[in-house]
């Protein structure tokens, strides 16, 4: 045990002196995704040291491939009836907030529905032709599985998807994570009793098995533990691909250097939508650009002592300022119940007026 101390204290001597040699930052972003540049904007923006990691050589990697498609599922409306920045950018889930009011969407695309290389799975073909006639099974209900169905759904000879959790229809859930009706075709053809099919089963009791020369099929089982069984209920002619679309893992290796070159280890982006998950909008652009701001706000208060930014108001301008906010704020649009605007009652008439609080960290507040 003595040994296992004294070598650990010797690797941490290392890697602090390791670390001694490398440029210091007040800030290390890890990653140039839209989360990544969104808060090197905010401290950008606040004269703030930071430096951005990127393992690629562009900034948002992950759109040159995702969705494999290529079109996204953010709107991009360009035509609201509004000229107000806010209120559009309740109908703009695209564009990261900055003070250029040329960087939208709307200026790089006409759809509602953008193609991904406006902004900049596992290995498949994207050519709808290579499955002419084919029997396809799909692993997965989510928008990638049904997105990679309906592209096929003009040329294949049929499609299976199987999940686990059933289908869920963001028109009946609210929920913009679950099943958007532009990739719900096959739920159209399967509920009128075409070949198409959706089954509902743990994907750890299903087995892919080869079945004939250029044929898969696939096996069940009631339990683990029990053996599999040939599945005589769907296709009997087997499948000629099967295609997973399971969605992602969470990278859990991080290097250990720079976790402890850190003083504070946070998230930002998408991953924070851990915090309102089925809930709110924070697993995409539209959401989590504004929890970035919020913590930015954060940091700055935490690190930096710069009060939240405040309005000062009369008390005969507090109701017209709510109801602004009520019709135009984008922010609490997109994450209701996870930010808050809060009015500190003042003396002689005269209030502060805080935007956009995450609500988890009102009670601290003073």
């Amino acid at each position: 045990m003595a040994n296992l101390s004294v070598g650990i204290f010797f690797l941490f001597s290392i890697l602090l002196a390791i670390q001694a040699k490398f440029t210091k930052h007040q800030y290390c972003i890890i990653g140039a995704g839209p989360g990544g540049l969104q808060m090197a904007y905010f401290l950008q923006h606040a004269g703030r040291d930071y430096v951005v990691f990127e393992r690629k050589n562009i900034s948002g990697s992950f759109f040159t491939h995702y969705p494999r498609h290529r079109r996204l599922l953010s709107i991009n409306k360009r035509f609201t009836g509004s000229r107000n920045y806010e209120f559009n950018l309740r109908h703009d889930w695209n564009t990261l907030l900055s003070d250029d009011d040329t960087l939208t969407m709307p200026h790089y695309s006409d759809d509602l529905y953008p193609d991904a290389d406006d902004l900049g799975y596992e290995s498949m073909s994207t050519n709808a032709s290579d499955y002419l006639n084919k029997n396809v099974l799909i692993l997965g209900q989510g928008n990638s599985a049904f997105e990679t169905a309906q592209a096929m759904s003009d040329v294949v000879g049929l499609v299976h998807l199987q999940g686990r959790n059933g289908v869920r229809l963001a028109t009946s859930t609210h929920y913009i994570g679950d099943l958007r009706a532009v990739n719900s075709r096959i739920v159209d053809s399967y509920q009128l009793k075409s070949l198409d099919g959706i089954v509902e089963g743990r994907l750890d009791n299903v087995a892919i098995f080869k079945y004939k020369p250029q044929r898969l099929a696939i096996a069940l089982r009631g339990h683990e533990g029990e053996d599999f069984t040939h599945d005589n209920t769907g296709t009997r002619k087997g499948y000629h691909y099967v295609i997973r679309c399971l969605g992602f893992e969470a990278y859990e290796y991080v290097n250990v250097a720079i976790l402890i070159a850190l003083y504070t280890f946070i998230l930002a982006g998408a991953l924070t939508h851990s915090l309102d998950y089925r809930h709110s909008g924070g697993c995409c652009i539209q959401g989590f650009r504004y929890s970035a701001r919020a913590l930015h706000h954060l940091l700055e208060w935490r690190y930096h002592q710069v009060p939240w930014p405040a309005k000062s108001l009369a008390s005969t301008q507090l109701l017209d300022h709510l109801i602004i906010r009520i019709n135009q704020a984008s922010g609490l649009y997109q994450m209701f119940s996870m930010l808050a605007d809060i009015i500190l009652i003042g003396n002689d008439h005269q209030h502060l007026y805080i935007e956009e609080v995450p609500t988890r960290v009102i009670p601290d507040l003073h």
